[in-house]
């Protein structure tokens, strides 16, 4: 299905690019993404790169779902659109049938998350609109992908401070508990605690939580 000359089923596509990635960022959701693409352009085959975002390996995902080889190259096309941050595309007569290649960057903020690469044979090339509009929506998808991202970052970050908060709060209570027991100041108590976690190699905080435990059963 063509969608060139259908303002309203591109606005609806638009639309389904911010719920699809909503929650998280996976190879459905990108295969979803890479299905919206054919349809779109009515082209052949395709295929979506993500770029690693630390040590983790690049994500491909390809319309045929096939699995590709770890050590295999990206298209020339598509390293090219994410260095230019433009899409990029290749027209190729083979004697017989056109070879039509295009790379649309997942561009965010100046810089490309992965790319779009779409590929037919004995097709019409793209027009200026429908390569316009296949930009678009990657795009869109790179914008709610980068949201979903920070917004993934930020629980994870709170998280991390909430448990450090948590375990503050019990290494304090354990410091109040052996300063009293042991008619002590707290320096003197969190020594102990330390002492205690390195003979036994165990975290600090577990200690401490134990050392609360114990008060709680003894009430």
């Amino acid at each position: 299905m063509n969608h060139n000359n259908d303002t309203r089923a591109i606005a609806e596509m638009f639309a389904d690019m911010t719920d699809i990635f909503c929650e998280s960022v996976d190879t459905d959701g990108l295969h979803m993404l890479l299905t919206y693409c054919l349809e779109a352009s009515s082209l052949d085959a395709g295929e979506i790169v993500m770029l690693p975002t630390g040590n983790e390996t690049p994500v491909m995902v390809r319309s045929d779902r096939s699995l590709a080889p770890d050590a295999e190259p990206m298209p020339y096309l598509a390293q090219r659109a994410l260095s230019t941050l433009q899409s990029e595309f290749s027209v190729i007569g083979n004697g017989r049938e056109l070879v039509c290649e295009y790379a649309f960057p997942l561009r965010v903020r100046g810089a490309a998350l992965g790319v779009i690469r779409l590929t037919s044979i004995g097709q019409t090339a793209l027009g200026e609109h429908s390569i316009a509009v296949l930009q678009s929506i990657a795009d869109i998808a790179a914008t709610t992908i980068d949201q979903t991202h920070r917004i993934q970052q930020a629980h994870s970050l709170v998280t991390q401070l909430q448990g450090a908060l948590d375990s503050r709060v019990v290494i304090e209570q354990a410091k109040g508990i052996l300063a009293e027991r042991n008619r002590t100041d707290f320096p003197s108590a969190f020594h102990e605690i330390r002492s205690i976690a390195r003979r036994e190699q165990r975290p600090v905080r577990t200690v401490a939580a134990d050392i609360v435990a114990g008060l709680a059963h003894a009430s």
